[in-house]
C-alpha cells in the first residue's frame, strides 16, 4: 500500500486517482455537458477526501512529537493553497482592469476570495431576476469550495488539539457535530445557503474525518475485509458514475440528506484504494494519477478559462471549444503547479518561514490595491433583464417635440334618433374650428342598449364598438328625443301590473326604468368625450341625463342648447383635445423582452407613437399560476398582469389604439394553471386549449374597443447563458410561433410580425446580438425597430 512517505503518511496513488476523478466530475459539469449534471459530487468527494487526509496527517503528527503542531500544519496548508489562488486571483484582477472581465459585484468577489470568505459572499447573495440572464457569470464563483476548505483548516485543528488530550470524546464529539451539520442542511430554507454554508458542508469533512478514526492509513486492513471492501468500491464506484450522471444540484433530496448519505459513496471509495481490487488498480492507473497530482492547480484555473474563452471570443462553440477550454485549463494547471505551486509547497524557494510569510503579505497587498482600482459600476443590461415591476408610460423627451404640420379637424361621431344633430353641430361651430362628422344617427329608432337589433333599428351597443372602431372619433355626440321617451314608456307598461291597484300613469318604477336606459346606452361609450343633446321636454329621462353628465367626468349633458352653448360645449373639448398626445398609442405587453420593444418604439419612432409597456418579467399573455424554466426553478406568476387585471385598467385608461404582444420564454417554459397541479408545455392540448380560451377573450375585448392586437412571434435562441435551457429547444420555439400563426388564421384581425425574420437578418452569426440568447443590447435592439417598425 505505501509506496513513499510524504509529510509524514504512507503515499497512496489511489487517492491522487480519486482526486482526479472528482476534479474531471466537476469540470466536464461546468463545462455544460448534459452527460454530466452531477457536478457537485466532485466536489463533495474532494471534501471527505481532505477530511480523511487532514485527520491523518494531525493523528500523525500527534502520535509523533505527542502534540498538534498547528503552527506548522497552518504553514504548510498556507503553502499548499495560497500560492496558486493569488495566482488566479491577480490573472482575474487583470483582465478585470483590461475590462475583460466585468460586473458590479466582481470587486466584491474578489476581496471575499482573497479573504477566504467566497461561499459565504455567494451563500448570501440575493440573486435577482436580472442575474439569472447574467451571460458572464463570476470568474471566482469556484472559490466557493476552497473558501469552505480553508475555514475548514483553521477550526478544525484547533477542536482536534484539544480531543487528543480527551481521545475517548473523539469520535461521539465528531459524530454529534456531523449530524449537526446535517440537520443544519435539512432545516435551511434557502437553497444557496445549504450548498455554501461551512456549517451545512462541514458533515462532509467530518465524516471523512470519522473514516480516519476507523480506517488509518498506517493500520493494514485485515485480510478477510479486503475482498469485501474491494467489491464495495467497484459498486461505491458504479454508483458515484451514475449518481454524477443522473442526479442534478437542483433536486430536492440532495438538501434532505442526499449530500450527506453520498459521503457513504466517498468513503467506499476511499477505503477501496487502500485494498487490492479493481478500484485500486483503476485509480493507481499513471494517467489518473498524474492529473490527480495537479488537481488542485486545474481546478483553480479551469473556471475562469471557460468564463474567458466562450462562444463570443471564440467564434465557434461545441465540441472544439470544450477541447480547446479543457487543455488551456491543463496547460495552466501543469505550469502553475510546477513553476509556482511546487516550488513553494516544497520549500524550493522561500524556505525559510519568515521569506515565505512577507512574500505572502506583499502578495496580498499587491493583489488588494489592483482590486481596489476595479470599477463597480454595472455593465450595460440587456434590454429588458432589468425592466421594473410597474407599468410604465414613456414621455417624449424635453428636446422632442410631436410632429403636428396643421391640426387635424376634430371628428365627431354622432348617434342618436334625432336627424336635427348634425345641422345644428355645423351651425353651431361655423368655421371657427376643421370638423369631421361620422353619421351614425338613426331618425325614429330610440337609442336602445340591447344587443339586438329592434325591426330595422341597430342597437346602440353595436353600432357604436362598430363605428368607433372604424372612424376613432375625438368626440361622441348622442341626441336623444321623443323616441327615446316612448321607450321608456313602452318599458314600464311591459312590466307586471302592481298588487294594489296603482294606475299606470302614478307607476313610480320610471324612475328605476329611465335611469337604467341612460346607464345602458352611456356604457358602450367607452372613454371617448361625450355630449348628450336632449331634445325632449324636462322630466325624468333630462333628469337622469343631467345627473349622469355630473357624476361622469367625460360626459357633458345639454338640453334643447342654443348655437351658443353648443358651439362653447365643442369648442371646450376641442380645446382639451389639442393640448394632449395625439400620437398613435401602443400598448406592449407580454414578458421582460416586451420592455426592451416598448423603449425602442419610445426611442426610435415616439414622435409617432405614445407607449405604454404594461408587461411584466417573465409574464406570459394568459393568466397562469407558475411557470417552471427547469426543475426546481419555478416563479409564482400572481404579480403578472392580465386581461381582467391590470391590462383592463390600462385599456381604460390609456386608451390604445395598438396592443404589441411579445412573450418567448414563458410562453416555451412549462405553466401550471389555476386550480390544476399538473405542468404543460406548448405541445400539449391543455395548453393550447387554455390559450385559446384566453386569446377568444382578449381578441372580444380588443375588437369592441377597436384595437389592433400585433403578435410578434419568437427568433430561436442560439447560444447564451439561456441556449441549454429546456424553454430554448427549437421544438417548442417552433410550437408556439404555430400557434401564434394558429391564431392569426383564425382572427385575420390579427397582425403577425415576423420578429424572428428580423433578428435573424440582423444578426451575422445566428445569436451574436443577443448576450444570453434572448434579450439584446437596447442599442442594437433601437436598430432593429427603427429600420423595420
Amino acid at each position: 500500500m505505501a509506496e513513499k512517505e510524504h509529510s509524514g503518511l504512507p503515499y497512496v496513488a489511489g487517492l491522487d486517482g480519486l482526486r482526479a476523478l472528482a476534479v474531471m466530475t466537476v469540470v466536464l459539469f461546468h463545462l455544460g455537458w448534459s452527460r454530466v449534471p452531477g457536478g457537485p459530487f466532485g466536489v463533495s468527494l474532494f471534501f471527505t477526501l481532505s477530511g480523511y487526509l487532514i485527520t491523518q496527517l494531525m493523528i500523525s503528527d500527534h502520535a509523533r512529537t505527542g502534540r498538534v503542531d498547528l503552527k506548522h500544519f497552518w504553514s504548510r496548508r498556507l503553502r499548499r493553497l495560497a500560492p496558486g489562488s493569488i495566482v488566479v486571483v491577480l490573472a482575474v484582477t487583470v483582465l478585470a482592469l483590461a475590462g475583460v472581465f466585468t460586473g458590479e459585484r466582481l470587486r466584491g468577489d474578489l476581496l471575499a476570495t482573497i479573504g477566504y470568505g467566497a461561499n459565504w459572499r455567494f451563500a448570501t447573495a440575493g440573486t435577482t431576476y436580472a442575474q439569472l440572464f447574467e451571460s458572464t457569470p463570476s470568474p471566482l464563483l469556484h472559490f466557493w469550495s476552497l473558501a469552505i476548505e480553508e475555514q475548514f483548516y483553521v477550526v478544525f485543528p484547533l477542536l482536534m488539539a484539544v480531543l487528543m488530550r480527551w481521545k475517548r470524546l473523539m469520535l461521539p464529539i465528531l459524530l454529534l457535530l456531523a449530524a449537526l451539520s446535517s440537520g443544519a442542511m435539512i432545516l435551511t430554507s434557502s437553497r444557496n445557503l445549504a450548498y455554501y454554508g461551512t456549517h451545512t458542508r462541514a458533515a462532509e469533512f467530518l465524516i471523512g474525518a470519522l473514516l480516519a478514526l476507523v480506517v488509518p492509513l498506517r493500520k493494514e486492513i485485515a485480510q478477510r475485509l479486503q475482498a469485501f471492501f474491494a467489491v464495495g468500491g467497484v459498486i461505491a464506484l458504479c454508483a458515484y458514475v451514475y449518481i454524477s450522471g443522473t442526479v442534478h444540484a437542483s433536486d430536492g433530496w440532495l438538501y434532505q440528506g442526499g449530500l450527506t448519505g453520498f459521503t457513504l459513496i466517498s468513503c467506499l471509495l476511499i477505503v477501496a484504494v487502500l485494498v487490492p481490487g479493481p478500484v485500486r488498480s483503476l485509480m493507481s492507473s499513471r494517467p489518473l494519477v498524474e492529473l490527480g497530482k495537479v488537481s488542485y492547480s486545474v481546478y483553480l484555473f479551469h473556471w475562469p478559462v471557460f468564463i474567458l474563452l466562450n462562444e463570443d471570443r471564440l467564434g465557434f462553440d461545441g465540441l472544439a471549444l470544450s477541447l480547446i477550454r479543457l487543455l488551456v485549463s491543463l496547460c495552466l494547471g501543469l505550469i502553475s503547479a510546477r513553476v509556482i505551486e511546487n516550488p513553494i509547497r516544497l520549500r524550493q524557494v522561500l524556505k525559510g518561514g519568515r521569506q515565505a510569510s512577507w512574500a505572502f503579505v506583499v502578495s496580498l497587498i499587491v493583489t488588494m490595491i489592483a482590486v481596489a482600482g476595479i470599477s463597480t459600476a454595472n455593465s450595460s443590461a440587456l434590454a429588458g433583464v432589468n425592466a421594473p415591476d410597474d407599468f410604465v408610460q414613456f414621455t417624449l423627451p424635453p428636446t422632442a417635440s410631436v410632429i403636428e404640420p396643421q391640426r387635424a379637424p376634430l371628428k365627431i361621431l354622432v348617434l342618436g334618433s334625432e336627424p336635427l344633430i348634425e345641422s345644428d353641430i355645423r351651425q353651431a361651430i361655423g368655421d371657427e374650428i376643421p370638423i369631421e362628422i361620422v353619421n351614425g344617427v338613426q331618425e325614429g329608432c330610440p337609442v336602445r342598449p340591447l344587443e339586438i337589433a329592434s325591426g330595422e333599428c341597430e342597437s346602440l351597443t353595436a353600432m357604436a364598438q362598430r363605428l368607433l372602431a372604424e372612424s376613432k372619433p375625438d368626440l361622441v355626440v348622442l341626441s336623444v328625443g321623443s323616441a327615446e321617451r316612448t321607450l321608456i314608456t313602452s318599458l314600464v307598461a311591459a312590466l307586471p301590473l302592481l298588487s294594489d291597484g296603482v294606475e299606470p300613469s302614478n307607476d313610480t318604477r320610471i324612475f328605476s326604468v329611465s335611469e337604467q336606459v341612460v346607464a345602458d346606452i352611456i356604457q358602450p361609450l367607452g372613454v371617448t368625450p361625450v355630449i348628450v343633446v336632449d331634445y325632449g321636454s324636462i322630466d325624468v329621462l333630462s333628469n337622469d341625463i343631467a345627473d349622469a353628465g355630473m357624476r361622469i367626468s367625460n360626459l357633458v349633458s345639454l338640453h334643447q342648447p342654443s348655437a351658443k352653448i353648443l358651439r362653447e360645449a365643442l369648442l371646450l373639448i376641442d380645446t382639451e383635445l389639442q393640448g394632449q398626445d395625439h400620437r398613435t398609442r401602443v400598448m406592449v405587453i407580454g414578458d421582460s423582452t416586451s420592455f426592451g420593444v416598448a423603449t425602442a418604439i419610445d426611442d426610435m419612432v415616439g414622435e409617432r407613437y405614445s407607449v405604454l409597456w404594461a408587461g411584466g418579467r417573465n409574464c406570459p399573455l394568459i393568466e397562469v399560476a407558475k411557470v417552471r424554466w427547469w426543475k426546481d426553478v419555478e416563479f409564482d406568476m400572481e404579480n403578472c398582469p392580465t386581461l381582467n387585471g391590470g391590462w383592463m385598467t390600462a385599456l381604460d385608461s390609456f386608451a390604445p389604439s395598438i396592443v404589441v404582444a411579445i412573450a418567448s420564454i414563458p410562453e416555451q417554459a412549462e405553466q401550471m394553471y389555476l386550480d390544476d397541479p399538473e405542468w404543460y408545455t406548448v405541445s400539449d392540448p391543455k395548453f393550447l386549449a387554455v390559450h385559446d380560451v384566453a386569446m377568444t377573450q382578449m381578441i372580444d375585448e380588443f375588437d369592441s374597443r377597436g384595437i389592433t392586437l400585433m403578435l410578434m412571434n419568437s427568433p430561436e435562441v442560439n447560444g447564451g447563458a439561456l441556449g441549454g435551457a429546456p424553454f430554448s429547444q427549437p421544438e417548442r420555439v417552433a410550437a408556439w410561433n404555430a400557434a401564434m400563426q394558429s391564431w392569426v388564421a383564425l382572427w385575420p384581425q390579427i397582425h403577425l410580425v415576423d420578429w424572428a425574420g428580423m433578428v435573424k437578418a440582423s444578426e451575422v452569426i445566428p445569436g451574436d446580438l443577443r448576450g444570453d440568447g434572448v434579450h439584446m443590447h437596447q442599442y442594437d435592439l433601437d436598430k432593429i425597430i427603427g429600420r423595420d417598425f
